[in-house]
């Protein structure tokens, strides 16, 4: 903790450090690696369920989720970096915009009226602030295998959810302004 003369203070176990070290080292590892020596073989088993709850634990993990009412959808895949590199990554979160939702009229002093797109964006503002508006919510865990392989065991949590807040991005002079008392005055 930080005292009130900017000095830090430790205020963990002297041994916090070993112990986590410990757990880590007989931890479940994505990849196992079994050597024989009479056949002079090497056998690698994939564990697709560490990589998977990785993925989830980071998704759920300080975030409210509360199994069974819920659903998550975990899934996997060996991936090959040197013949897919970046076919693993999710698409780039997106709530979609304001083109299909119905007009809110809010009636503003002095006989001024907001624009069609301005009353759409009112609509769609007004549904997240309800927590009606919902999206993917994506967490991933990439494990590579050990040593210049290029494999890789990657595994995606997904949930669906509400989106938790939102900011009106158009451009200079749109009407955010205008918009956003008109949030205001739709209560």
């Amino acid at each position: 903790h930080n005292d009130e003369r900017g000095r830090w203070e430790r205020t963990s176990e002297p041994d916090a450090a070993k112990k986590y070290f410990d757990e880590l080292v007989i931890a479940p590892q994505p990849f196992e690696f079994t050597l024989d020596c009479e056949s002079m073989s090497l056998s690698v088993r994939c564990c697709p369920e560490v990589a998977g709850h990785r993925a989830a634990n980071a998704l759920i993990s300080g975030r409210g989720l509360e199994l069974p009412n819920e659903s998550l959808d975990v899934s996997f895949k060996l991936l090959d970096k040197t013949l897919q590199q970046g076919h693993h990554l999710p698409s780039i979160f997106q709530v979609h915009n304001c083109e299909k939702e119905e007009a809110t009229d809010v009636q503003l002093c002095g006989g001024y009226k907001l624009y069609e797109r301005q009353k759409k964006v009112v609509t769609k503002m007004v549904r997240i602030e309800e927590n009606r508006t919902q999206f993917a919510e994506t967490e991933l865990s990439e494990c590579e295998m050990p040593g210049s392989t290029g494999l890789s065991l990657v595994a995606k949590a997904t949930r669906q959810t509400n989106v938790p807040g939102g900011v009106i991005l158009d451009a200079i002079g749109s009407g955010k302004t205008v918009v956003s008392i008109a949030i205001i005055l739709n209560g």
